[in-house]
């Protein structure tokens, strides 16, 4: 993989602190770990980022996101 120069402007948004885009044939995705999103249901990850289901991404991608951290 090459280095690549990202551009805020190059990106749409997809989740309340995820962005994604597709440059020089690589898909992009962007998320602010700092943002804590809330319990999970079940109580026992809190939520960093949720695309909030399947989305469409460029070049017609679908995908859906959850990344969160195990609550101690």
């Amino acid at each position: 993989m090459k280095d690549l120069q990202v551009k805020e402007s190059d990106l749409m948004t997809v989740g309340p602190n995820i962005k994604v885009g597709e440059i020089e044939g690589q898909l992009v995705i962007v998320v602010d770990t700092k943002t804590k999103l809330g319990l999970s249901k079940s109580g026992k990850m809190t939520a960093t980022a949720n695309s909030g289901g399947f989305t469409t991404l460029p070049n017609g991608m679908r995908m859906n996101l959850y990344i969160g951290s195990k609550n101690e």
